[in-house]
């Protein structure tokens, strides 16, 4: 049996769409949509196993606004692979040129991201704008990382955790899904 619940919350000039899904072992829960101030954040990094799984959805002041590329071919002399973002879409778009240029991206650019190395390593980027590796066995950032997250613990590749939210959180990340191997 499978039972979806959404959820609207509302607070201090945000609004807050939360949703889940219960299997019969197991639930995923995951904010799907996330408004604040008038702009709408939407993303689904995935990586595991070599592999990277990122949206295409993009919005503006709330409204779903088209797709954009949210992820960069890195240089070769970067460390090659493949780094995506998550937060505003200028910034995030700024992000994705520079890396494609052979340039590194500035820690004040406030850009969330996932980058799988050709090494086969991943590095996270916080607000801090710090790369860090990780050792994890799998990787989801962006407004719907809870439920990928979920998804993948429960045993999906980074392109069906990514399929998954873009089905059950369509408020958060949609589109076509740029699925990249290494």
């Amino acid at each position: 049996m499978v039972l979806a619940v959404v959820g609207v919350v509302g607070f201090a000039h945000r609004v807050v769409w939360v949703s889940g899904i219960f299997f019969e072992n197991f639930a995923v829960f995951g904010i799907w949509g996330f408004l604040e101030n008038g702009a709408l954040w939407m993303t689904i990094i995935c990586v595991r196993a070599g592999v990277m799984a990122v949206d295409r959805m993009s919005g503006s002041e709330g409204y779903v606004t088209g797709t954009a590329r949210k992820f960069a071919a890195v240089a070769g002399a970067l460390g090659g692979g493949f780094a995506a973002f998550a937060g505003e879409a200028g910034l995030c778009q700024s992000a994705v040129r520079l890396l494609e240029a052979g340039e590194e991206v500035p820690s004040e650019l406030e850009a969330y991201g996932l980058w799988l190395k050709a090494s086969g390593e991943v590095w996270e980027r916080g607000r801090s704008g710090i790369w860090h590796l990780s050792s994890a066995e799998f990787h989801a950032q962006g407004s719907a990382w809870q439920f990928a997250f979920g998804a993948m613990a429960a045993g999906a590749s980074a392109e069906e955790a990514a399929r998954l939210a873009c089905e059950y959180q369509p408020g958060s990340c949609g589109g076509p899904v740029d699925v990249l191997r290494i």
